[in-house]
């Protein structure tokens, strides 16, 4: 990456789609990048730090990373029930 340092970036992967890239406090960099089904298909419920750095260095090209720590990590996901539901029984909530 040109700017490692830059504050935020989004980044396009060819891999990955788009990729978040954010500094945090003490120069500590935050990647996020969306979990497909075909990583679905391959790790199942038993994906591990070890795929989420792997994947990490994929969603990144053509740019390197090299990660020296992992502070914190997970795998989650967000749906739109909550909202589907508000629209169906109350329709001009927005």
């Amino acid at each position: 990456m040109p700017d490692a340092d830059v504050d935020f970036a989004s980044i396009e992967s060819e891999a990955h789609g788009n990729v978040l890239w954010v500094q945090l406090d003490h120069g500590v960099k935050r990647i996020g990048f969306a979990v497909t089904a075909e990583m679905l298909a391959r790790y199942g419920v038993n994906f591990t730090l070890e795929d989420a750095k792997a994947e990490a260095v994929k969603a990144m090209a053509p740019f390197s990373l090299e990660i020296e720590s992992v502070e914190w990590w997970t795998l989650y996901g967000y749906y739109h029930v909550l909202t589907m539901l508000q629209v169906a029984h109350r329709p001009n909530f927005l």
